[in-house]
């Protein structure tokens, strides 16, 4: 018989149940058998009693006929074995016995059990005089059968415990099997929640990277035009006016730069951060940032360790948190920035390890669970019209995937809102690679002989003519396979080739030029990188320049490598 689980994890529970029960049957059968002789001897005292009150009279009077009489019709029942009459000196007077055993010479005292009989004496009076006694036996149930009466009582009780034992530890197991049972359908339904939401992000995240990749395009002659023009002119207001505008392109070149960090195809450089240096270092900036109405509290984990990650980037993410934690208190609040270090083993977003949590908690208005769930959505914001493009925690959202990490959000309305930014653990700080000096337009001082594969003819038109200002003599051309046949004519000092084409795109013509020019430098050019395919194509550290550039970026990466024909220098 195979036990149910409830009862194999709780075996000691049933032994439990069963001692208990035998010792309530054992307790039961005791109590039976005093019951049982208790009404036995009552029986057998009544009989004794009527028949010494019919004998009263015929003891007193010495009438022998009339006691013999009486016993007689004793006899009739059945339940009385045997039954004797004596007079004051113990002289039997009258009597019979059916059971094969002989009355007792002179009545025995008192009552009590003879083997399977009950026997009794009581006295005799009359006038208040004692008279005689009469005895009385009884036969009595055998042991034995009542013993099987009460085992059977016993066993039916015994089972019905069994039974409610069972009944009893099945429910708690199930009870438990059932909170066990809704805990993991909670926590599955959690981790869908999550994947949809990874997906829906990650659809939105290519949609968000293809538009920023048209605008970079866009954007990239124009920041090139204004900056030479801001360079050249001398006239003031031509150069306030180009400067103005090349402001203005900058800022729009930062807003596809956050839509490239939320569709994650913008590889970022990581290293080992120090997150509680880097808080501690944007103290003054911060304080400046969301003014004094609010107090700033730092509460840093000296444990947390190092997260692998990008300075620039987490700074930017913390700051982002701060000024929507600051909008979010226009009364003003607390701010509290806090780090901690914590082991992820099983989280169907992260993979298992070890991370390093940074949170920015505030004590402002809080958000509905109807904003909660689309607070990561790129443009979807509740600021006035104005105050907020919506890409915020998008982008915060975006750079701590790239990374390896999440963004995770409670909030409560009235009472406040915690980011929790997730960021890989690394094992060792690194130091921050300096920012190269800006480098110097040139003014026709560049040699060499330059190709240029770019799809986009604005693009293309800036490159060359940037290139041929600068000294370069430029070829062009608007499609991959164009561009290797241009190549095989007559091969250049460098190759720039956009990554996203139509046809062959640039990874895939870098492939084929490393094959039959492998020391050809190489330089792509690229509104959103996919540094994968590079990598596989080029190697490691293939130079890149992001749009939307300007003509010094131009000019700083093409002097880097044009000047070094012979050697592939990754950047």
């Amino acid at each position: 018989m195979r036990l149910p689980d409830g009862l194999r994890r709780s075996p000691s529970a049933v032994l439990i149940g069963v001692v208990l029960l035998l010792l309530v049957g054992f307790g039961f059968t005791s109590y039976s058998e005093n019951q049982f002789e208790e009404r036995s001897r009552q029986e057998a005292t009544v009989q004794a009693a009527m028949l010494a009150a019919s004998v009263s009279a015929a003891l007193e009077f010495g009438d022998a006929s009339i006691a013999r009489e009486n016993v007689r019709s004793l006899s009739a029942n059945p339940s009385i074995d045997a039954a004797g009459v004596y007079d004051s000196a113990g002289r039997g007077v009258a009597g019979y016995a059916r059971d094969g055993r002989p009355l007792p010479i002179s009545p025995p005292v008192g009552a009590g059990p003879e083997g399977d009989r009950l026997a009794i004496t009581v006295p005799v009076t009359a006038s208040g005089e004692a008279v005689g006694s009469v005895y009385v036996r009884t036969s009595l149930e055998p042991f034995a059968q009542r013993l099987a009466r009460y085992g059977g009582i016993m066993l039916l009780a015994i089972m019905g415990g069994l039974v409610a034992i069972v009944v009893a530890v099945s429910a708690a197991a199930q009870r438990r099997a059932n909170a066990a049972l809704r805990a993991e359908i909670a926590e599955r339904e959690a981790a869908e929640e999550r994947l949809r939401q990874a997906q829906k992000m990650q659809a939105v995240g290519q949609l968000t990277g293809g538009i920023a990749h048209d605008f970079n395009n866009l954007l990239t002659p124009i920041m090139g035009g204004l900056e030479i023009i801001a360079t050249m002119t001398a006239e003031p207001r031509t150069k306030s006016l180009a400067s103005n505008a090349l402001e203005a392109a900058r800022r729009g070149a930062k807003l596809t730069g956050q839509l490239l960090a939320f569709s994650r195809t913008h590889r970022l450089s990581t290293s080992a951060v120090p997150v509680n240096d880097l808080i501690g270092g944007m103290q003054d900036l911060m304080r400046h940032t969301i003014g004094p109405e609010i107090a700033i509290k730092l509460a840093l984990d000296p444990a947390c360790g190092t997260a692998q990650a990008d300075p620039n980037q987490i700074e930017n993410a913390i700051l982002n948190l701060a000024i929507n934690a600051r909008d979010a208190m226009p009364d003003g609040g607390t701010l509290t920035l806090s780090t901690a270090r914590e082991t992820i083993a099983d989280d169907g977003e992260l993979a298992a390890g070890d991370y390093v949590a940074i949170l920015i908690a505030d004590t402002g208005t809080g958000m509905t669970p109807e904003v909660l769930a689309r607070a990561t959505e790129p443009f979807f914001t509740t600021k006035e019209v104005g105050k907020g493009t919506g890409l915020g925690l998008a982008q915060v959202y975006g750079v701590a995937h790239q990374f390896g990490g999440t963004l995770r959000i409670d909030s409560e309305v009235g009472v406040g809102t915690t980011m929790r930014i997730l960021l890989p653990a690394a094992t060792t700080a690194t130091e921050a690679v300096a920012t190269a000096a800006e480098t110097p337009l040139l003014d026709g001082h560049g040699s060499g002989d330059i190709l240029v594969i770019d799809d986009d003819a604005d693009v293309r038109t800036f490159l060359a003519s940037t290139l041929e200002s600068l000294g370069y003599r430029v070829r062009t051309a608007d499609h991959g396979e164009e561009g290797l046949q241009l190549l095989d004519e007559d091969a250049p000092d460098l190759l720039m080739v956009d990554y996203a084409m139509p046809g062959l795109n640039g990874a895939e013509v870098a492939k084929q030029v490393r094959e039959a020019h492998p020391s050809l430098p190489i330089v792509f050019i690229t509104g959103h990188a996919d540094t994968e395919a590079l990598t596989e194509a080029i190697g490691p550290g293939a130079p890149i320049l992001h749009k939307p550039f300007g003509a010094r970026d131009l000019a700083a990466i093409v002097e880097r490598h044009v000047s070094q024909p012979q050697s592939h220098a990754a950047e």
